[in-house]
């Protein structure tokens, strides 16, 4: 939403300078159009993405616990439950690989196990964001994008042939969403089988994927993550067997309530298709540059 918010402004503040005749613009039809609307507006929307800071503190594992030292890395995470039961909410970066890594699954269920005495009955904050879909909204702001810049700048005075261009644009991008939206359903059916099935032995560890040997110099990885994941599962679950049966019953349902009914948020829809309204504030400034000559 910041995004949006400031590439519009950014394009709103574009149209204003246009006004003052300060910047060139293209010819067409005998006028001079304004482009710099949405020129500006993506790239703005895009900076803001990237820099924006959000107001709250995030831990990160992989930067947060040290990777290198084996001592510390062990007591980083054999406290991590500290870090867990004060944390006000979830972040999941989800992927078709999410429930086959046995990290993100411990993590996951450790948190709401932590967090159940707080909300009761109710499942904690736990806020997941598909990376597929990411890729989609993606797509749409380019492809909105280039549908209003071709809708005002288009070069074609033919009427059929301008509107069988916007028609294909829409089509391809429309094949692309349906093919994404259908291999994200099927990896979320997926990963809700995973999950029942769930066995911590049989989780995917990278230390045990290699062998305890670090292919980057040929030593011998010094601790073992899943042995130390079975001492906090130990700790907090009182057994394995608890853990696994925990993770086959709360994850599930942790995942369906934000992915099942509500793949695509009307927020993210109305994010990813409100740039193609910066065009047509180009197509705005023109116009009432052309009426003030007029």
């Amino acid at each position: 939403m910041p995004a949006l918010v400031c590439g519009t402004v950014g394009a709103l503040l574009m149209m204003v300078v246009w006004q003052f005749g300060i910047l060139p613009g293209f010819i067409k039809h005998n006028l001079s159009f304004s482009c710099w609307c949405s020129a500006v507006g993506l790239p703005v929307g895009a900076l803001t993405i990237m820099f924006w800071r959000p107001k709250g503190l995030m831990f990160v594992d992989r930067m947060c616990i040290n990777q290198f030292d084996v001592r510390m890395k062990a007591e980083g995470i054999l406290n991590i439950g500290a870090v867990l039961s004060s944390s006000k909410s979830f972040l999941v970066m989800f992927d078709e690989s999410y429930a086959e890594r046995l990290w993100c699954v411990f993590e996951l269920s450790a948190f709401l196990k932590a967090q159940q005495g707080r909300v009761g009955d109710k499942l904690p904050n736990v806020q997941i964001k598909p990376l597929l879909l990411g890729l989609v909204a993606g797509s749409v702001v380019v492809c909105v994008l280039a549908l209003g810049v071709f809708a005002v700048f288009n070069p074609f005075d033919n009427v059929i042939v301008m509107w069988s261009m916007l028609l294909l644009f829409v089509l391809a991008e429309g094949i692309f969403v349906v093919h994404a939206f259908r291999r994200y359903f099927r990896s979320l059916e997926h990963t809700l089988q995973q999950l029942r099935d769930f066995q911590l032995q049989n989780a995917f560890c990278w230390c045990c994927s290699v062998n305890h040997i670090n292919p980057a110099n040929g030593q011998p990885v010094p601790v073992c993550d899943r042995e130390i994941v079975r001492q906090c599962v130990t700790s907090w679950f009182g057994a394995e067997d608890k853990f696994n049966e925990s993770v086959r019953s709360l994850l599930p349902q942790a995942l369906m309530q934000q992915l099942g009914a509500d793949a695509f948020p009307y927020k993210w829809i109305l994010g990813s298709t409100a740039p193609i309204w910066w065009p047509f504030i180009d197509y705005l400034a023109t116009y009432q540059a052309s009426e003030e000559v007029s």
